[in-house]
């Protein structure tokens, strides 16, 4: 809990793949054992791995984790729309609350509600993508390139928010190729090299020439 655990090595080490076996998309079979709060769980698909508290920003967020043709409430809203509905029918005065809560939270800039998500700044976009997870307090957030395609403000929020999450006690393993970004934000580097652990760095220890060795 509070530790932002990095993900780091060269293109193709594995980062990506390693995010998405946690959970439970991976494209080719994985094996191992995956434990949260040190308790074993079996993830084979993305909704056992929602039931056992992660969450997964993934790299091409217009591709996999947006809905661009809805609006920014209904993209805050899909991570958790079974809480938000009765019956198969979705309480919207409960979605709008909802979603105006995480644009003040996360100080998502926006024309308003119903505004279609692709009209929204790549930054705005990617704290749609971490905020449509929060209603669903997950232990571990998986994020993966979260800072791909914003400009430096947003760069700046996301760190900020980053680090205001561990600091309520989530836990956040970060897939990263910026290694300024890794050595800003990480408690603790894992070293990837073709998908398996190459080594390990903490604190004072951890340094880009470190990471590239």
């Amino acid at each position: 809990a509070g530790e932002v655990v990095a993900l780091a090595g060269a293109m193709g080490a594995g980062r990506t793949a390693a995010l998405s076996a946690l959970f439970g998309v991976a494209r080719a079979g994985a094996t191992g054992t995956i434990q949260v709060d040190g308790r074993t769980v079996a993830i084979r698909r993305p909704a056992d791995a929602i039931a056992a508290g992660l969450a997964l920003v993934p790299e091409d967020r217009k591709a996999q984790g947006l809905v661009l043709g809805l609006s920014v409430a209904d993209n805050l809203a899909l991570s958790s729309l079974g809480r938000m509905s009765r019956l198969g029918i979705v309480d919207g005065p409960r979605v709008e609350q909802t979603a105006l809560s995480r644009l003040r939270d996360l100080s998502i800039k926006v024309p308003g509600l119903g505004a279609e998500v692709a009209t929204l700044s790549g930054g705005n976009q990617q704290k749609v993508v971490i905020g449509k997870w929060l209603e669903l307090a997950p232990r571990v957030l998986l994020l993966d390139e979260p800072t791909r395609g914003v400009d430096v403000g947003a760069k700046v929020e996301i760190y900020a928010l980053i680090e205001e999450l561990t600091g309520k006690g989530h836990a956040v393993v970060l897939a990263s190729s910026d290694l300024p970004e890794v050595v800003r934000l990480a408690d603790r580097v894992l070293v990837l090299r073709e998908g398996k652990l190459a080594g390990e760095l903490a604190g004072a220890a951890i340094d880009p020439l470190a990471i590239m060795q």
